[in-house]
């Protein structure tokens, strides 16, 4: 029984690491995109995500039949429980990138329009955060985990100030307002993606010490990075 469960949770631990390194390459591909990279690519896009709804399907299937037949327990049980969340999630991003690729692919979407929105910045920033939390995820790293969650704080920031410029323009240009808009959807996309990302490093949290972290958490454990950095 135990040597059927050290397979099974191998098998899945692969499954979904390989689900994740689809979802980054679409979600790679996506960003790309906005920054006016490889637009032949855009059915590419379409081709990983269905690959990516098999594979979330997968995940599911292996781990309900982990949680009913071979009943594990402690750190397994964990992983079980946390593999469906993380599943939800790449799926999600998978769904997300797709949104973006459409927009484009409609011809909607200029950034001409909203270059002082800062968009191709926040986009590098959501590279980068989703990169961390799938890395996170793949090592089991705590410190990736914790740099997913600073640098939300930072993308939150980039995300209020381009939404408020995003508005600003639709006042002055009305006139582009299809694009305008199209570039707002754009903006969602991005922030949403960022907060899949952050809910993954949860999971990896909740993996490897058991911890359900709530807003206050994440705070302390920022603080406390902080302040040993200034110690040091």
């Amino acid at each position: 029984m135990t040597h059927n469960i050290e397979q099974a949770i191998e098998k899945l631990s692969r499954r979904l690491i390989k689900m994740a390194s689809l979802v980054e390459e679409e979600a790679k591909l996506a960003f790309d995109l906005l920054n006016f990279k490889n637009p032949e690519k855009i059915e590419q896009i379409f081709v990983k995500e269905a690959k990516v709804d098999k594979y979330e399907v997968k995940v599911k299937k292996l781990a309900q039949k982990i949680l009913v037949l071979l009943r594990p327990v402690t750190s397994d049980l964990r992983f079980v429980m946390a593999s469906l969340s993380i599943g939800l999630e790449l799926e999600k991003i998978s769904d997300l990138s797709r949104n973006i690729a459409y927009l484009i692919k409609d011809g909607e979407y200029d950034f001409s329009v909203s270059d002082k929105a800062d968009l191709r910045e926040i986009t590098i920033l959501c590279r980068e955060i989703l990169k961390l939390a799938i890395d996170s995820l793949v090592v089991r790293n705590l410190e990736y985990a914790k740099r997913v969650f600073a640098l939300e704080k930072k993308i939150n920031q980039k995300y209020r100030s381009s939404l408020k410029e995003l508005k600003k323009i639709a006042q002055e240009r009305p006139e582009c307002s299809v694009k305008i808009l199209a570039n707002y959807q754009i903006l969602e996309n991005i922030e949403r993606i960022a907060d899949c990302s952050v809910k993954i490093a949860k999971e990896v949290f909740f993996i490897m010490q058991n911890l359900i972290l709530k807003k206050e958490d994440i705070e302390n454990l920022l603080n406390e990075q902080s302040n040993s950095h200034l110690n040091f």
